[in-house]
Order: C-alpha cells, then structure tokens, then sequence
C-alpha cells in the first residue's frame, strides 16, 4: 500500500480499496515494491494493512501464499516459500 499511496494510485489510505477487492474475489498480494525508494518493509506493510484494515492473521497467510504463488522465482524456490508459510504459526 506505501507504492501506491506515495505514487497516488489511491489517494489516502482510507480510499485504498483493500477490503473491496478482497471481497469481490480479486486474488491480492502485499509487497514492498522498491524498500530504497518507499521507506517500507513487508513487517511494515503488513502492520499497515492489519492497523487500517483489520487484516487477520488468515488474511495475511492467503496474501503471503499468493505472493508466493505468483512470485517471479523457479518453481522450487516457490515450493519453499510456501512450505515456510504454510509451517509459520498464524494465531
């Protein structure tokens, strides 16, 4: 969300169409874009999302494993993201 806050592709975070697009089924994802320019980390972007958006910890591990499924890396490195996700503990 910082990226396209920072480059107005929402103009506030309040306008940021986080919820509505979850909830029409649209398959998200959450990253930091470019951390140098943006200031941000994913810790940080998650900490956004739960803070404005009651983002639960279900929540978080569909976005994560999202992003892990359509991550620019070979299949193996993907396979291991998702095993890292899938073991981390979400309560």
């Amino acid at each position: 969300p910082t990226s396209n806050l920072q480059t107005k592709a929402a103009e506030s975070i309040e306008q940021y169409p986080f919820r509505t697009l979850l909830n029409a089924g649209v398959v998200l994802t959450v990253n930091t874009d470019n951390r140098t320019v943006s200031d941000t980390t994913l810790g940080k972007e998650m900490q956004l999302m739960r803070e404005y958006f009651g983002l639960s910890g279900t929540e978080e591990k569909q976005l994560l494993l999202n992003s892990a499924a359509y991550a620019f890396a070979s299949d193996t490195v993907r396979e291991k993201l998702r095993q890292k996700i899938e073991a981390f503990d979400w309560r």
